[in-house]
């Protein structure tokens, strides 16, 4: 009886540890989303505007890039500061920029879009934004903050809840340095006019 006690008392010391790392630790895991990417450059302003959130009016928005001297002066400038320019279906005319996967519907209770702008860097690559709209007022206010890797490939953008979720293909351990395999998704919250990752 004396033994059967003892085993029995080690048996109830062990069982919670055992419980945590069955359940508690995987569940853990589960929450923690994966790292694909940093966001910087967060800005936060406002452009004139009226009517709801279409994807027509999201493509004739103005919005926050660098201009590069050598595609305005012939002269190539090297980090130049953001500046404002009038987008006309999807697409800025002086500069090799664009705006894709558009996703309308609402942030919380507010209605919202999210888009991804990129625009060419003027060196062999481009810089690309994710961005959520909404409607403040007479106005909309643009959040904008840029993508920190150039190899994650943007499939769709959607709102969801308070979140914009981002799904994208990623590189896998295996995979060639010009094909990514592996599908994932991110989320990004809107936090004090900032995109949070």
């Amino acid at each position: 009886m004396h033994c059967f006690d003892y085993r029995t008392r080690r048996l109830f010391l062990i069982l919670p540890i055992l419980l945590a790392a069955l359940f508690v630790l995987p569940v853990q895991g589960l929450c923690k989303q994966q790292k694909f990417t940093d966001l910087y450059e967060n800005m936060s302003y406002d452009v004139p505007g009226s009517g709801e959130l279409t994807k027509q009016a999201i493509e004739n928005l103005s919005f926050k890039i660098q201009l590069f001297g050598s595609f305005l002066e012939g002269n190539f400038v090297e980090n130049p500061p953001y500046t404002l320019v009038k987008f006309t279906n999807g697409a800025y005319e002086k500069q090799s920029a664009e705006i894709s996967l558009i996703a309308t519907g609402t942030l919380g209770s507010t209605p919202a879009a999210a888009l991804l702008l990129s625009e060419f860097d003027g060196g062999n690559g481009e810089v690309r934004f994710l961005c959520i709209v909404t409607k403040t007022g007479k106005d909309y206010h643009i959040n904008q903050a840029a993508v920190g890797s150039s190899k994650l490939r943007f499939e769709s953008l959607e709102l969801k809840g308070d979140k914009l979720v981002a799904h994208v293909v990623y590189h896998g351990p295996q995979d060639p340095g010009c094909c990514p395999t592996q599908k994932g998704s991110f989320t990004v919250s809107l936090k004090k006019n900032k995109l949070v990752y």
